[in-house]
C-alpha cells in the first residue's frame, strides 16, 4: 500500500497490520513550540531528505502535545531509520507500526486501536483526504 492509500479515510484502518511505516514531523522539536520560519526550514529539509532517500509520502496536518504541526505520513520506511529522523531533527517522538518511540528512552509502546475523529482533535492527525484519526496506545 502507498502512502497515499495508507493515510487515507479507509487506510488508516490497516495502520495496525501494515509494517514500516512512520509519521515523522521536524517541527517544534522537544514539543515546543518554534517559530514559522524555524518550522517551516525544518519541514522542507524533512521533505528534502525523504525525497533524496526515495520514500512513499504524503504531508499531513496532526496535532502532538497540543501544538499544531506539519507531519509526513512514510510508506517503506523500519523503525531504525525513522527513529534516527527523529532524532536528527530534534523530535521528542515518532509515530510508527511498533508504537509511539521515543528517540531518547527507547520506551516502546503497541497501538490498541485507530479511532476516527474530529480534525483538530488534541493529538490526532489529518489526512490528505480531509479524515482524521488518533492512535490509542496500550
Amino acid at each position: 500500500m502507498n502512502a497515499s492509500q495508507l493515510f487515507s479515510r479507509d487506510g488508516v484502518k490497516s495502520l495496525l497490520e501494515t509494517p514500516d511505516w512512520a509519521i515523522l514531523s521536524a517541527e517544534n522539536p522537544g514539543a515546543v513550540r518554534a517559530t514559522a520560519e524555524f518550522n517551516k526550514r525544518a519541514t522542507d529539509g524533512l521533505r528534502g531528505c525523504l525525497e533524496i532517500a526515495g520514500y512513499d509520502f504524503v504531508e499531513l496536518s496532526g496535532r502532538y502535545a497540543g501544538i499544531d504541526e506539519v507531519s509526513f505520513g512514510i510508506t517503506g520506511i523500519d523503525r531504525p531509520v525513522a527513529t534516527a529522523y527523529a532524532k536528527y531533527f530534534g523530535q521528542e517522538s515518532v509515530t510508527t507500526f511498533y508504537g509511539l518511540l521515543f528517540p531518547k528512552t527507547v520506551v516502546r509502546f503497541r497501538w490498541l486501536s485507530v479511532s476516527q475523529v474530529s480534525p483538530g482533535s488534541e493529538s490526532s492527525t489529518t489526512c490528505p483526504d480531509g479524515s482524521a484519526f488518533s492512535l490509542e496506545i496500550i
